[in-house]
């Protein structure tokens, strides 16, 4: 009996540290918000990030993106008010990175600057 209990505890044991000991890489990100005047700034370093992120009546507001690794993405959906305007900003570091985006505008100015080195 006391051997299987050792033998046992040693299976359990193990079983966690090989648990630990595997690598998380992504991190996914769902994202909805409404407002006016806001500011927003994410960042994720890895690999096989995603953002997704939709932002209704985004207006007289900062938003900025940054993801350091390989394999990243974002998905952007912006409806923008009728206000003075908004800035956005994404900012990708790494191999294999993408991005879309649809942004809808009526203030008197909205900029998108993607940043790809």
């Amino acid at each position: 009996m006391g051997e299987a209990l050792i033998v046992l505890t040693l299976f359990r044991n193990s079983l966690l540290i090989f648990l630990l000991t595997i690598p998380v890489y992504a991190n996914e990100a769902y994202i909805i918000t409404n407002g006016d005047g806001n500011s927003l700034s994410i960042i994720q370093n890895g690999i096989d990030n995603y953002i997704d992120l939709t932002a209704n009546n985004f207006e007289d507001a900062f938003m900025e993106i940054e993801q350091t690794g390989n394999d990243n993405s974002v998905d952007l959906i912006i409806s923008g008010g009728t206000g003075t305007g908004s800035s956005f900003y994404i900012y990708q570091d790494g191999n294999n990175n993408s991005y879309s985006a649809d942004l809808w505008c009526s203030a008197e100015w909205c900029t998108l600057t993607v940043t790809q080195p």
